[in-house]
């Protein structure tokens, strides 16, 4: 609101008061008005508003007021009238108020400014809600040991092993990934084992094939990999994570299953060992999971797939080791695999 606006709206309302006060003056050292005078002014007094004037006579009328009551009842009159300009004057001052309040709250500080101070009239914007964690009484917790038994008379203990806790279903996307790992190895044995073949045959004699060996072998490759092709197309949108690992581990080489595709997209949370072997893992909320881990050395092929149900406020125990592994393969002849 500029400053000629707020003169204004002091100015007007004291100007309104002097002028009353010498109207009521001037009224107190005039004679009496006549009886009908006297009832006009009081009529006008009790029952009209400020802002209203006084009926007008018609045409050609002669009025039997006297001409001191006719003075006092134009005094009236502007008084009257000066109250309705005052009634305006604030309306209109109160509408320039809100437009200009309005303008404020829709312009933004230049470039460079730090606004400190709220604009007059402006919403303040809602904290932000920040999440809250959920307590210890919502979760629950998964704790644990993990070896490996040696002809059921000694023990390795499994330092360092990464145990996964994930969901209970894969997605067919997931699944084809790590089929295509197996796909692609496949291949590349069957060229290598092709080309083993060639070398043996270019010297060989009528008689004997030494290259026959590694020709079996790569079209054996080749037929895996089609025979894996054949069963994606037959894979569901999802199944369960059991499922999913039976049908990779099925055609995985060597009992190699490649998870790592199914883990990452089904992981809630992973932990590892510690040098006793043991691990605990916090947080988990209630419901179905199962535990994942596995070993994979040049002589130990070990992998786990454990189902466990986690109740809130609960630790679960599971141990990992030779009873409840999905695959032990103990003679791995590819350890660069």
């Amino acid at each position: 609101m500029s400053k000629r606006w707020i003169a204004l709206l002091v100015a007007v309302p004291v100007l309104v008061v002097a002028i009353a006060t010498a109207f009521i003056l001037r009224s107190a050292s005039r004679p009496m008005a006549s009886d009908a005078g006297n009832a006009d002014v009081q009529a006008n007094q009790a029952g009209l508003p400020a802002s209203m004037p006084p009926p007008a006579r018609p045409p050609g009328a002669i009025s039997s007021t006297p001409a001191a009551a006719q003075k006092s009842d134009a005094s009236a009159d502007e008084l009257a009238r000066m109250r309705t300009e005052n009634a305006a004057l604030r309306a209109e001052i109160n509408r320039l108020g809100e437009k200009q309040t309005s303008s404020s709250i829709k312009s933004t500080a230049p470039a460079g400014v730090v606004q400190t101070q709220p604009i007059l009239g402006a919403l303040k914007s809602p904290a932000p809600i920040v999440p809250a964690t959920l307590p210890a009484s919502f979760t629950g917790s998964i704790s644990g040991s993990s070896w490996i038994s040696k002809d059921g008379v000694s023990s390795d203990i499994q330092r360092g092993l990464t145990i996964s806790v994930i969901r209970g279903t894969a997605t067919k996307a997931a699944v084809v990934q790590c089929l295509d790992v197996e796909i692609d190895y496949r291949l590349d044995s069957a060229k290598q084992n092709d080309a083993t073949a060639a070398d043996l045959r270019k010297n060989a004699g009528p008689d004997f094939d030494p290259g026959k060996e590694y020709a079996d072998d790569a079209a054996r490759d080749r037929q895996v990999a089609a025979d894996i092709r054949r069963a994606i197309t037959q894979l569901p949108a999802q199944m369960g994570v059991n499922e999913a690992h039976k049908v990779i581990a099925f055609y995985a080489y060597n009992f190699r299953s490649n998870f790592d595709a199914v883990v990452a997209s089904s992981l809630v949370k992973r932990e590892r060992t510690d040098a006793d072997g043991k691990y605990t893992i916090d947080g988990i909320s209630e419901g179905d999971y199962f535990l994942y881990a596995e070993i994979h050395t040049p002589s130990l092929f070990v992998d786990w797939v454990v189902p466990v149900h986690v109740a809130a406020g609960t630790t679960v125990k599971v141990d990992l080791f030779n009873d409840n592994a999905a695959v032990i393969n103990k003679a791995d002849p590819d350890p660069n695999r």
